[in-house]
């Protein structure tokens, strides 16, 4: 019976910790950002539906790839520095997504850079996505949620009638 709970029960307090420690690393460090990548500018490098994690940098070089919020929607992008200008003593940057044709049409101030990409985690960010929906979180955590509950319940009222009978 031991055997048999532990066995259950230590994957799930494992990913539980592991989730609650990403997230607090997540959250109490503000140089780093989670993205789901949703298009296929920058493919083959970066595949749609990729996790990306960014980290903030002082300044950017050619070839860095950056998040960035678009000054022309209110998208987040995130293309390959193609050119790095200097305007009014600050770096500007250009940008190009890999399966764009041409560069991205405006300049970018070093303020809409919200981190070089430096982990990509391929198509883990479709699943982070449903996970958020209102169908992922009811499939993914309080259907699961019900059943590990009920099975607690019944343990637990199985454990108090055995010690009553014993009585």
């Amino acid at each position: 019976m031991t055997n048999n709970f532990l066995r259950q029960y230590i994957p799930i307090v494992f990913f539980t910790l592991l989730l609650g420690v990403g997230y607090e690393f997540s959250f109490n460090n503000p140089s780093l950002g989670f993205y789901t990548v949703m298009s296929g500018s920058m493919e083959p490098k970066i595949k749609t539906g990729s996790l990306i994690v960014t980290s903030k940098k002082e300044s950017y070089e050619i070839g860095d790839i950056v998040t960035f919020s678009s000054p022309k929607s209110s998208e987040i992008v995130s293309h390959e520095v193609s050119d790095v200008l200097t305007k009014d003593g600050r770096n500007v940057y250009l940008t190009k997504g890999n399966s764009n044709a041409t560069t991205d049409p405006y300049v970018l101030d070093e303020d809409r850079i919200l981190g070089e990409v430096s982990f990509v985690l391929p198509y883990f960010g479709y699943l982070l996505t449903f996970i958020k929906s209102e169908l992922g979180l009811l499939l993914v955590v309080y259907i699961p949620a019900v059943f590990v509950l009920k099975k607690e319940v019944f343990f637990l009222w199985g454990t108090f009638s055995r010690k009553r009978l014993a009585r």
